[in-house]
Order: C-alpha cells, then structure tokens, then sequence
C-alpha cells in the first residue's frame, strides 16, 4: 500500500510539474480552389523538469475541407547535407506542386520557416510557406480537400499562447463550413 501512494504521488508530481501551451491562430485567406476561407494553425508545446520539451506537429485545418495539414520535424537532404526542419510532405496522388502535375522530387510542400525544431517554436508570429496544391477533387462538394493556397511569399500569422492542462477541450476545432442558401420551400 505503501508503495502504491508513493507512485501515485510520484506521478502526480510529474504532471504538476508539467505545463502545456497551445499556440493558436485564426486568418482569412485564400484556399487552393481561390476560394476565401477561414483557417486555424495550432500546436502546443509542453515542458517537464523531468522529461524537456515536447512538441505536437503544427495542423493546418482549412474551412469546407477534410483535410488536415501538418508539419512535422523531419530530416531533409540538401546540397550534401542533411538537416532537421519542420516540413509538410505532400502524399502521391494526393498533392502536386502548384505550378506541375508531379509532387516534388523532394515530397516537401510546405515548411515552418520560424524554426528549425518543433520544441523552438513559439509566438508571437509563425512564418510559413505552402508550395503545393492538392490534386483531383470535387470543386463542388460541400467538403472537398483543398487547403492554403500556393505562393511564393510566406504567410505569416499572428499567433496566441494559452496554457492548458486539458488538450482535448482546449484543441481548435475546424471552422464549420457556412450552409449555402437554399431555395426556400414554401410551408404547407
């Protein structure tokens, strides 16, 4: 009995010495279809005196889309040389580079560029780039997988910090797609 209050109290000095911060946004842009939407871009970072700071990918949610966007930490090969970044790699048949038919050889279509590891990353702004668009598609499906449209330039976002102990509540949701008007149907 003992050494069970001892766990116990271990384990609950362990989560109180923990803290979560979500880091949120909510902007306006263009989707992939050129359409104006809402979109959300969060992920939280939690630090333990016992186990360091770590990080969630940071998620993308696009209004009227299915698809959830998200840059991980991931390795990534350049002139000889190998360096971590924080990337989102696009899927075959799934992703194209905005400006071809073909993913790109390096499969990235998009990078954080306010960091370089997951456990950096923090406000006030992030700064991003977003180089693919997706691939096939019902333009006229009430939820389809378009997501942030393609540029040249990052698209830098104003962020907000909030801590949590509750990742379940405090996780954005996706923006609920606007009900297009319907004819309206007389009464009977």
């Amino acid at each position: 009995m003992v050494r069970i209050s001892t766990l116990l109290g271990a384990v609950m000095l362990l989560v109180a010495c923990a803290t979560t911060t979500l880091y949120t946004s909510h902007f306006q842009a263009q989707n992939s279809a050129g359409q104006e939407r809402e979109f959300v871009i969060y992920w939280n970072l939690t630090s333990s005196v016992f186990t360091g700071t770590k990080a969630s990918p940071v998620t993308l949610l696009t209004q009227c889309s299915s698809r959830a966007i998200q840059y991980e930490q991931q390795p990534v090969a350049a002139q000889g040389q190998t360096t971590t970044q924080i990337v989102f790699r696009g899927e075959p048949g799934m992703d194209t580079a905005a400006d071809s038919e073909i993913l790109p050889p390096s499969g990235i279509c998009g990078r954080v560029l306010s960091a370089n590891q997951l456990a950096e990353l923090r406000g006030p702004n992030i700064e991003f780039t977003m180089s693919c668009k997706p691939s096939g598609g019902d333009p006229f499906a009430v939820l389809d997988h378009s997501y942030l449209q393609a540029r040249e330039a990052p698209y830098v976002v104003k962020v907000s910090a909030t801590r949590t102990n509750d990742l379940t509540d405090a996780t954005p949701r996706r923006p609920d797609c606007p009900v297009q008007n319907q004819p309206h149907k007389p009464r009977k």
